[in-house]
């Protein structure tokens, strides 16, 4: 059990209240062991402080689960609630001492329960129409301290509900002087409350300055009632009855009461009762009391008292009474008497003392039980020593191990014992009372421990030791986790990773050297900053809305960001963002990882290219037959087209002509796609119909002996992907398949729907819960074994001869899925084959929309068209398609040419239509020229190449249309049409 008490030790208020608690539990539960711990608040009320309260808290109970947490006054209660997490949600707080309780508030910390700090102002006033029924207004008095103020409200809500018979006059923004002036001179019909004079306006603190509450008292002409016992008895140690302060007395606060019914509280949760059904106590206990000399003073007989009420300071009536009698006794019997009173009074002395002995032994005991630190006393005069539980389990000595300065010398380390006596004994010679030393020392088990000992020296008027007490605190544990954090925080500072400390709301607590090392940017503020320093032109990767979504619900993220440095150069970084979970299993902050992979990224980029380029080669020979036979078909169906007796014959020999060369063409397309170097864009694919695509170009890659078998999906279903990296990812597993069977064989591609739930991905840590499309590429070869299967994606490492392959293949087969955030697993028997199955994420169910055909060009047209073409057959094309149209054409076949035929003709031509490589002038050259002479010039751009694949020295730029070759009529007649349109407008 843990206490928190709020003040420190020597506060009445808290004293008592603690006093009353800790007698209470240990009479009600022997067991119980409390922990007693001081927050000193009302001595040092600063805020700061709590990191390093709960820095030591922790330092000492790190390993003791609490059943329970007492926690008394604001302060206190404040501390716990706030840190719930920290002190265990779970874990039973009962409370005592708070003001302005709101019970609906508390209900919403779970397991809470206690009593509040309040005045009975009720019975107060009951008690003075009661004792002065004559009185018509109350005289509240209160400071306008955070205190005083609470007071007020809390007698406001009382007569608010009781409606008592009383006028109230509020008595504040008063200085001592003034205050004094107002009570002299009330009428009769008026009684003075007392709520709060602790400060008076001018600062001067009031509670403990016995003249001036004598002063009150004396010149105040009507009764003065309190709800508490006067402050001064709280501050200077002494009780009411004692206390400087005079007035009548009333319905007072008790601590005592406070305390046992706080104990009574916490003794039902240890029965067995949870916290949070335990209705909060919102009427605190209290006592009657009034000061009897008042009650004389204003005429109030005692007969009108209720039953229970304290009076103090009472007559001793039956000394009054007998006083001579006594005397003339004492006188007669002088010799006697004065011996049998004075034996009485050293007797009553002496058991005094010793009661006051018992007491704060009883209570030294009590706190030494309660405290976890080691506690020892020794008092060098008789070498008597003394030690609690603590410090016998601090150094594991035996229970029945008697206390000695042999043995605390016996369990110090042999290095630190010789400078840590001749210390203790100048520190005993040469004055002073406090002493802290940390030093070693050897436990039973032969386990070294760190200990901080701070030491008390009472020297009875500044002369020899005559006692020294110490409390000795282990800070081994502290010592090690200082060093694993200095440890820590080493690698994090040397990690050549850029690491940051990422919270809840997008701010970087904390950043590593190596984020400015890779990028040449200082540490940023925040995540959005982060991505405006490497993507200052494009927008950011994502949200931090949906990077903390991701992360809730995979647990990390993954990318790969490409972005610039500080000098304009790009760079890559692989970037991991994990959650920061707490004690409760929340998710507190976030911890970003960086790694530079601008280096890998480039490697990756040419590997890719060249794999391509080799396939390229590969492919040639299947080409070359493909062409071949197309030309056969075109050069076979024109010569039979010529020599046709009828328009039937014509029409259908041309129809051949025609399927032909859209055969070419999109051979001619598959192969530009095949082997582009620009970066992929992500689009809706279907993978079915990429793969069917890909089938013949794949099938030209393998051995006739290979066998090659599609089986697709059974329904449509779509990915977000790239296409020319999916592309080069199944053509590098065929690859390897094929060197995997240098004898023949079968590959096979299965598309099949998946769904990963929770239960599948326990059983398979490398699955992630989802829905995914499954390609399986699977293969009749020699298989892997175990050893192989765990090195396969490592980059440069390959099975093959060092002529034969790169051991790069797979390595960025695992990196473009990791781009898609598919996943990736591996299946391979020696001997039976391997199977290589990727999962990407279904998008949609729907198919690919297709390309639209594109639409009829009009049936004629007009205006004057410059046309740059340097084949002479295509430019005799395109001359008859536009002539047959009703264009007026004048045909060019270089750069310089068209362009000197452009400014001789002064501009006059309606559109330009411009080949993208022209000899002598580029046709994007011609195109900057004549822009430059007319800014709205219509110009069509015309290339064998497509927009993703021709090179950025040719490309005429985003504003240009471009048409790519080998074009159809009708499209070439409906852009002109278009763009004349467009032009004329």
């Amino acid at each position: 059990m843990l206490v928190l008490n709020s003040y420190h030790p020597g506060y009445n208020w808290s004293d008592g209240e603690q006093s009353a608690l800790l007698r209470t539990l240990v009479q009600g539960r022997p067991d119980v062991l409390p922990s007693v711990e001081y927050l000193d608040w009302r001595r040092f009320p600063n805020p700061a402080r709590v990191p390093g309260l709960l820095a030591q808290l922790e330092q000492k109970y790190d390993r003791v689960p609490f059943d329970l947490i007492i926690a008394l006054d604001d302060p206190a209660v404040t501390l716990v609630l706030e840190h719930r997490d920290y002190f265990g949600a779970a874990v039973p707080l009962v409370f005592g001492g708070l003001n302005d309780v709101e019970p609906e508030v508390l209900r919403q910390f779970p397991a809470v329960t206690g009593v509040a700090q309040t005045y009975d102002f009720a019975g107060t006033l009951k008690l003075i129409q009661r004792l002065q029924p004559e009185v018509r207004k109350i005289a509240a008095v209160h400071c306008r301290t955070e205190s005083g103020l609470a007071s007020r409200r809390a007698l406001e809500k009382v007569i608010e509900r009781n409606a008592p018979p009383f006028a109230f006059e509020w008595v504040e923004g008063w200085t001592a002087e003034s205050l004094l002036q107002r009570v002299s001179a009330l009428p009769d019909d008026t009684a003075v409350l007392i709520l709060s004079i602790f400060r008076d306006e001018a600062g001067r603190v009031l509670v403990d300055d016995a003249e001036f509450g004598r002063d009150v008292a004396a010149r105040c002409r009507v009764p003065v009632y309190f709800v508490a016992p006067p402050l001064t008895a709280h501050f200077n140690g002494s009780s009411w009855e004692t206390a400087a302060w005079q007035g009548m007395g009333g319905s007072l606060l008790s601590e005592e009461l406070h305390g046992e019914l706080v104990a009574r509280l916490a003794l039902r949760v240890l029965g067995g009762e949870a916290a949070g059904s335990i209705p909060i106590v919102t009427e605190s206990p209290s006592r009657l009391a009034f000061d009897y000399r008042q009650l004389q003073r204003f005429g109030i007989p005692e007969s009108v008292l209720p039953a229970g009420v304290e009076l103090f300071h009472a007559p001793q009536t039956f000394y009054q009474i007998n006083r001579v009698r006594i005397i003339a006794a004492l006188v007669v019997i002088a010799g006697l008497g004065f011996t049998v009173v004075l034996l009485v009074v050293v007797i009553v002395q002496r058991r005094r003392a010793e009661l006051a002995l018992r007491r704060s032994h009883a209570h030294f005991e009590l706190i030494a039980r309660a405290t976890n630190d080691a506690v020892w006393d020794w008092e060098p005069g008789t070498g008597t020593m003394w030690w609690n539980d603590g410090y016998a389990r601090q150094l594991q000595l035996p229970s029945e191990m008697p206390a000695s300065l042999a043995a605390w010398e016996g369990h110090l380390h042999p290095d630190d014992r010789p400078w840590l006596l001749a210390a203790l004994r100048e520190r005993l010679g040469a004055g002073g009372e406090h002493w802290s030393v940390e030093y070693r020392v050897v436990r039973t088990d032969g386990e070294v421990r760190h200990v901080l000992d701070r030491v008390f020296v009472e020297r009875p008027a500044g002369g020899q030791a005559v006692r020294v007490l110490g409390a000795r605190l282990d800070l081994t544990d502290r010592k090690r986790a200082e060093q694993e954090r200095l440890r820590l925080a080493a690698a994090v500072e040397q990690s050549p990773e850029a690491i940051f400390l990422l919270e809840a709301d997008g701010a970087i607590t904390y950043a590593n050297p190596a984020f400015e090392r890779a990028t040449g940017f200082a540490a940023p503020a925040t995540l959005r900053e982060a991505f405006q320093l490497l993507c200052p032109a494009g927008p950011p990767p994502l949200s931090l809305e949906q990077l903390k979504e991701q992360v809730a619900k995979t647990g990390h993220w993954v990318a790969r960001i490409e972005g610039t440095r500080r000098d304009g150069t790009g760079c890559v970084l692989h970037v991991v963002v994990s959650s920061i979970r707490g004690t409760q299993g929340g998710i507190v902050s976030y911890v970003l990882v960086g790694q530079d992979v601008t280096r890998e990224s480039k490697l990756e980029d040419q590997v890719r290219l060249s794999q391509k380029m080799e396939a390229v080669g590969l492919l040639a020979g299947g080409i070359a037959h493909d062409f071949n036979n197309l030309l056969q078909a075109i050069n076979g169906f024109t010569s039979l087209a010529q020599d046709a007796e009828t328009a039937e014959e014509r029409t259908e020999c041309l129809a051949q002509v025609r399927a032909a060369a859209g055969r070419a063409a999109q051979l001619t397309r598959q192969l530009l796609v095949f082997s582009r170097e620009e970066k992929g864009e992500l689009v809706d694919l279907n993978l079915d119909e990429l793969l069917d695509g890909q089938m013949k170009l794949l099938r030209r890659l393998l051995d006739a002996q290979i066998e090659v078998v599609l089986r697709p999906a059974p329904a449509p279903c779509n990915i977000r992907g790239d296409r020319g990296q999916l592309e080069q990812v199944f053509m590098n597993l065929c690859i390897n398949a094929r060197d995997a069977m240098p004898r023949g064989g079968r590959i096979t591609i299965e598309l099949e729907e998946v769904r990963f739930d929770e239960a599948y991905c326990l059983a398979h840590p490398w699955a992630r819960p989802g829905h995914y499309m499954q390609v399986a590429v699977t293969d009749t070869g020699s298989g892997m074994d175990r050893a192989t299967l765990g090195r396969i994606f490592d980059p440069f490492f390959t099975t093959k001869p060092k002529d034969k392959g790169t051991g790069l293949g797979l390595a960025i087969v695992y990196g473009i899925v990791q781009k898609h955030e598919g996943l990736l697993h591996v299946y391979s028997e020696v001997g039976v084959g391997s199977s290589f199955r990727l999962y990407f994420p279904v998008r949609t169910r729907d198919r690919v929309a297709e390309v639209p055909v594109a639409a009829a060009a009009p049936a004629r047209g007009s205006g004057t068209v410059l046309l740059a073409e340097d084949d002479e057959q295509v430019r005799k094309l395109a001359l008859r398609i536009l002539g047959r149209a009703g264009y007026d054409v004048v045909a060019c076949d270089d750069g310089e040419q068209t362009l000197r035929t452009y400014l001789e003709r002064g501009g006059a031509f309606d559109l330009v239509i411009l080949d993208a490589i022209l000899p002598k002038l580029t046709g994007r050259e011609v195109f900057e020229q004549i822009r430059a002479r007319d800014p709205h010039k219509p110009v069509l751009f015309c290339s064998g190449y497509s927009e993703g694949t021709i090179q950025p020295e040719f490309s005429p730029g985003q504003e240009v249309q471009l048409l790519a070759k080998p074009y159809n009529p009708n499209e070439l007649l409906r852009r002109v049409a278009a763009l004349l349109e467009k032009g004329g407008g």
